[in-house]
Protein backbone atom coordinates (compact mmCIF):
# COMPACT_ATOMS: atom_id res chain seq x y z
CA UNK A 1 0.00 0.00 0.00
CA UNK A 2 1.40 3.44 -0.84
CA UNK A 3 1.45 5.67 2.04
CA UNK A 4 2.08 9.42 2.03
CA UNK A 5 0.77 12.67 2.67
CA UNK A 6 -1.07 13.51 -1.11
CA UNK A 7 -2.61 11.55 -3.33
CA UNK A 8 -0.92 10.01 -6.44
CA UNK A 9 -3.66 10.59 -8.47
CA UNK A 10 -2.06 8.33 -11.43
CA UNK A 11 -2.88 5.72 -8.13
CA UNK A 12 -6.41 6.14 -8.58
CA UNK A 13 -7.47 6.41 -12.24
CA UNK A 14 -11.18 5.76 -11.72
CA UNK A 15 -11.64 9.50 -9.31
CA UNK A 16 -10.99 12.93 -9.53
CA UNK A 17 -10.34 14.98 -7.10
CA UNK A 18 -13.83 16.46 -7.05
CA UNK A 19 -15.63 13.22 -6.47
CA UNK A 20 -13.90 12.73 -3.12
CA UNK A 21 -15.62 16.51 -1.80
CA UNK A 22 -14.59 19.88 -1.47
CA UNK A 23 -11.61 18.66 1.38
CA UNK A 24 -10.06 16.17 -0.70
CA UNK A 25 -6.93 17.05 0.96
CA UNK A 26 -7.95 15.71 4.61
CA UNK A 27 -8.94 12.06 2.61
CA UNK A 28 -6.39 9.66 3.66
CA UNK A 29 -4.75 8.38 0.54
CA UNK A 30 -4.87 4.76 1.50
CA UNK A 31 -8.37 5.17 1.67
CA UNK A 32 -9.03 6.39 -1.91
CA UNK A 33 -6.33 3.88 -3.12
CA UNK A 34 -8.67 0.81 -1.77
CA UNK A 35 -11.66 2.67 -3.19
CA UNK A 36 -10.18 2.17 -6.57
CA UNK A 37 -9.35 -1.18 -6.15
CA UNK A 38 -12.48 -2.12 -5.49
CA UNK A 39 -13.70 0.01 -8.81
CA UNK A 40 -10.84 -1.39 -10.34
CA UNK A 41 -11.98 -5.53 -9.41
CA UNK A 42 -15.78 -4.80 -9.87
CA UNK A 43 -16.01 -3.11 -12.96
CA UNK A 44 -18.57 -1.01 -11.51
CA UNK A 45 -18.43 2.94 -11.04
CA UNK A 46 -17.60 3.83 -7.23
CA UNK A 47 -20.22 6.61 -5.95
CA UNK A 48 -18.84 8.86 -3.03
CA UNK A 49 -21.59 9.63 -1.34
CA UNK A 50 -19.35 11.29 1.97
CA UNK A 51 -15.66 10.79 2.92
CA UNK A 52 -14.35 13.65 5.02
CA UNK A 53 -17.12 14.75 7.35
CA UNK A 54 -17.62 17.03 10.26
CA UNK A 55 -21.01 15.98 11.33
CA UNK A 56 -23.78 13.79 10.91
CA UNK A 57 -22.00 10.49 12.04
CA UNK A 58 -20.93 8.69 15.21
CA UNK A 59 -18.64 10.38 18.05
CA UNK A 60 -16.07 8.70 16.78
CA UNK A 61 -16.57 8.14 13.39
CA UNK A 62 -13.64 7.45 11.00
CA UNK A 63 -15.43 9.96 8.44
CA UNK A 64 -13.92 12.37 11.28
CA UNK A 65 -10.27 14.33 11.72
CA UNK A 66 -8.73 13.58 14.99
CA UNK A 67 -5.11 16.29 14.67
CA UNK A 68 -4.40 15.54 18.63
CA UNK A 69 -4.84 11.41 17.82
CA UNK A 70 -1.68 9.25 16.09
CA UNK A 71 -3.77 7.77 13.04
CA UNK A 72 -6.58 9.74 13.07
CA UNK A 73 -5.48 12.85 11.20
CA UNK A 74 -7.26 11.82 8.13
CA UNK A 75 -10.18 10.86 7.28
CA UNK A 76 -10.41 7.10 7.06
CA UNK A 77 -13.92 6.32 5.84
CA UNK A 78 -16.35 6.31 2.96
CA UNK A 79 -19.96 6.02 2.32
CA UNK A 80 -20.90 5.00 -1.50
CA UNK A 81 -22.75 2.99 -3.62
CA UNK A 82 -22.07 1.18 -6.83
CA UNK A 83 -23.17 2.05 -10.07
CA UNK A 84 -24.47 0.20 -12.96
CA UNK A 85 -21.64 -2.18 -14.38
CA UNK A 86 -20.88 -2.33 -17.67
CA UNK A 87 -24.04 -3.15 -20.37
CA UNK A 88 -26.25 -0.78 -17.54
CA UNK A 89 -26.83 -3.99 -15.27
CA UNK A 90 -26.32 -3.82 -11.34
CA UNK A 91 -24.16 -5.54 -9.67
CA UNK A 92 -26.42 -8.25 -7.05
CA UNK A 93 -25.16 -7.09 -3.42
CA UNK A 94 -23.64 -10.21 -3.02
CA UNK A 95 -20.95 -9.35 -5.81
CA UNK A 96 -20.86 -6.00 -4.29
CA UNK A 97 -19.80 -7.26 -1.02
CA UNK A 98 -17.42 -9.99 -2.38
CA UNK A 99 -15.48 -7.18 -4.04
CA UNK A 100 -15.46 -4.80 -0.70
CA UNK A 101 -14.46 -8.54 1.44
CA UNK A 102 -11.73 -9.11 -0.90
CA UNK A 103 -9.50 -5.99 0.62
CA UNK A 104 -7.38 -6.69 3.27
CA UNK A 105 -7.07 -3.08 4.01
CA UNK A 106 -10.46 -2.43 4.93
CA UNK A 107 -11.03 -2.52 8.63
CA UNK A 108 -14.74 -2.56 8.88
CA UNK A 109 -17.91 -2.79 6.46
CA UNK A 110 -21.20 -1.61 6.99
CA UNK A 111 -24.35 -2.26 4.84
CA UNK A 112 -26.94 0.22 4.75
CA UNK A 113 -30.26 -1.43 3.03
CA UNK A 114 -32.56 1.35 3.83
CA UNK A 115 -30.44 4.25 2.83
CA UNK A 116 -32.74 6.81 0.95
CA UNK A 117 -32.02 9.73 -1.73
CA UNK A 118 -34.30 11.90 -2.75
CA UNK A 119 -34.31 12.41 -6.40
CA UNK A 120 -37.03 14.59 -8.63
CA UNK A 121 -38.43 15.43 -5.33
CA UNK A 122 -39.53 11.54 -5.05
CA UNK A 123 -37.92 9.42 -1.73
CA UNK A 124 -36.01 6.28 -3.21
CA UNK A 125 -34.17 4.12 -1.69
CA UNK A 126 -30.47 3.63 -2.18
CA UNK A 127 -28.68 1.09 -0.31
CA UNK A 128 -25.29 2.19 0.08
CA UNK A 129 -22.09 0.35 1.98
CA UNK A 130 -19.39 2.39 4.55
CA UNK A 131 -15.83 1.39 4.42
CA UNK A 132 -13.25 2.30 6.61
CA UNK A 133 -9.98 1.77 7.85
CA UNK A 134 -10.08 1.54 11.16
CA UNK A 135 -7.42 -1.05 12.69
CA UNK A 136 -8.71 -4.66 13.49
CA UNK A 137 -9.11 -5.87 16.52
CA UNK A 138 -6.95 -8.92 17.33
CA UNK A 139 -7.13 -9.12 13.53
CA UNK A 140 -10.94 -8.91 12.81
CA UNK A 141 -12.84 -7.02 10.88
CA UNK A 142 -16.08 -5.50 12.09
CA UNK A 143 -18.90 -6.00 10.07
CA UNK A 144 -22.68 -4.05 10.87
CA UNK A 145 -25.77 -3.62 8.74
CA UNK A 146 -28.49 -0.73 10.24
CA UNK A 147 -31.95 -2.13 9.99
CA UNK A 148 -34.89 -0.10 9.01
CA UNK A 149 -35.58 1.08 12.27
CA UNK A 150 -31.96 2.64 12.33
CA UNK A 151 -30.82 -0.11 14.73
CA UNK A 152 -26.59 -1.42 14.25
CA UNK A 153 -26.46 -4.89 14.06
CA UNK A 154 -22.35 -5.75 14.94
CA UNK A 155 -19.82 -8.31 14.96
CA UNK A 156 -16.15 -9.04 14.84
CA UNK A 157 -15.21 -11.38 11.58
CA UNK A 158 -18.52 -12.75 11.42
CA UNK A 159 -20.76 -11.71 8.59
CA UNK A 160 -23.28 -14.25 8.75
CA UNK A 161 -25.41 -11.47 9.68
CA UNK A 162 -24.91 -9.45 6.59
CA UNK A 163 -25.82 -12.15 4.31
CA UNK A 164 -29.71 -12.18 4.45
CA UNK A 165 -29.71 -8.18 4.37
CA UNK A 166 -28.18 -8.44 1.01
CA UNK A 167 -31.12 -10.30 -0.31
CA UNK A 168 -33.40 -8.11 1.27
CA UNK A 169 -32.43 -4.89 -0.25
CA UNK A 170 -31.95 -7.03 -4.04
CA UNK A 171 -35.65 -7.73 -3.84
CA UNK A 172 -36.62 -4.05 -2.86
CA UNK A 173 -34.74 -3.35 -5.68
CA UNK A 174 -35.86 -5.35 -7.99
CA UNK A 175 -39.80 -3.99 -7.00
CA UNK A 176 -38.18 -0.70 -7.69
CA UNK A 177 -38.37 1.22 -4.24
Amino acid sequence: MVHGDAVDWSLAPHFVPGEWGPRVEVVAPALIYEANAIREASGAPFIVLCSYATEGHSPKSYHYVFPDIPGRERALAVDFRFGPAPGGRPLSFERQFAHIAAREGVGAIGFYPFGFCTRRGRKRMRPFWHIDLRPRDNGRRLYWVRDAWGQYLCSFDRYEHVVPWLGIAEMLRSLNM
